[in-house]
């Protein structure tokens, strides 16, 4: 009851019977590694809330599309391969042509066969179909590889499951032999009897240290005879450039430019400027200040009036305005038997439907049709709308 003690009608949402034991069979068929079957397919009875077995295959995605139509609710169960195994698919088709109470339980229905799967099966991916667009087979393998969680591509090499190393074990017996490989080039082979000779191995040494002591004392005599080279070649140079400047005649020096006296015009000739005779004072006088004031206060109050007259108008205008506005809601309420909140979004599937989105807040006006179907206004248009989309407030 509400809290006024009226009865309110609630809508039961009907669960799913999967008792039929042909669900079961056609599962397991398709989860067989031994069998051929990769999908199958079931509906309901005509008229009930209880699934029945339809149909099954071997020939994947395309055969289990071709069963399907617009005006009906089914649902798949498909195996695909991804890296040489098994994985699963749920399908849940509502066609576009579906409308009223079953479309009403579809979202229901597909929790109660995926709580039923789970039960004794798997699924990795569940795909929701409304049209063929929503089953591309491509995307599906995409799902089903992101659901597993992992790109075995990338480390097939380093897992030793690539197409050139089937196994871990192969893949280490490889990777040993290229270490042993690589250790036999820097191994000494004692029983080939190659032995090292003491006394050629200390010459060779000797003479490395001492090519290493020649080494610093023929770098400081080229460095000091580089410093003697370009010493030399300096005061040289110096010498010659003194030569040069003696032998040169010494350069004429230029007189400086004359020096210009900007010279300055004439002063004009002053004339005699006549001053213009004064203006005459106005022959009448101006207001006196005690006038203007008068004036002044009386613009102020015509203002003060007009100002107060405008408030006084929008006041009463309002005022009629909130009265009229209350008539017209009392009206409109006595023809309404309540007001109903939209749970979820409902989309017309024929003429004289009600469209609304989860939320919206609804006018109820006739509530008599047994199946479900009440008739509503919402933003000024009346139609009918499934009882179980929405819930009193």
């Amino acid at each position: 009851r509400d809290r006024y003690g009226g009865c309110i009608d609630v809508a039961v949402m009907s669960r799913l019977d999967c008792s039929d034991p042909a669900i079961k069979k056609a599962l397991d068929d398709v989860t067989d590694n031994k069998s051929d079957t990769n999908w199958c397919l079931f509906g309901y009875v005509p008229k009930t809330e209880k699934l029945k077995f339809l149909a099954k295959g071997s020939d994947g995605l395309p055969e289990l599309m071709d069963e399907l139509n617009d005006g009906n609710v089914f649902y798949g169960y498909l195996a695909v391969q991804s890296f040489n195994q098994k994985k699963f698919v749920y399908i849940a088709w509502c066609g576009e042509g579906v409308s009223g109470m079953l479309k009403g339980n579809f979202n229901s229905h597909v929790r109660d066969l995926a709580a039923f799967i789970k039960k004794g099966h798997v699924f990795h991916v569940q795909i929701n179909a409304r049209t063929e667009d929503d089953l591309d087979e491509d995307t599906i393998k995409e799902k089903v590889r992101l659901a597993i969680g992992a790109n075995y591509d990338a480390g097939a090499a380093k897992q030793g499951i690539s197409e050139n190393l089937p196994s871990v074990k192969q893949g280490e017996k490889i990777h040993n032999s290229k270490i042993n490989e690589a250790s036999k080039v820097h191994t000494f082979n004692k029983s080939s009897g190659q032995l090292i000779d003491k006394s050629k191995s200390e010459d060779f040494w000797n003479k490395q240290t001492q090519e290493q002591k020649k080494e610093p004392e023929q770098k400081q005599t080229t460095l000091t005879h580089n410093k003697s080279t370009t010493s030399a070649s300096s005061l040289k140079a110096k010498f010659e450039t003194a030569a040069q400047e003696q032998a040169q005649p010494p350069k004429k020096q230029q007189p400086p430019p004359p020096i210009k006296i900007a010279t300055q015009p004439p002063p004009p000739s002053l004339t005699q400027v006549h001053a213009p005779p004064p203006k005459q004072p106005p022959s009448q006088p101006p207001p006196s200040l005690p006038e203007k004031e008068e004036e002044y206060q009386e613009e102020e109050y015509q203002e003060e009036n007009q100002e107060e007259n405008q408030e006084e108008n929008q006041e009463e205008n309002q005022e009629e305005n909130q009265e009229e506005n209350q008539e017209e809601y009392a009206e409109e309420a006595a023809l309404y038997l309540g007001q109903v909140r939209a749970v979820y979004p409902y989309t017309p599937e024929s003429a004289g439907d009600l469209a609304f989105e989860a939320g919206d807040i609804i006018n109820v006006l006739n509530k008599d049709d047994p199946s479900g179907w009440w008739q509503g206004e919402f933003n000024g248009v009346t139609g009918y709308f499934p009882m179980n989309f929405v819930e009193e407030i």
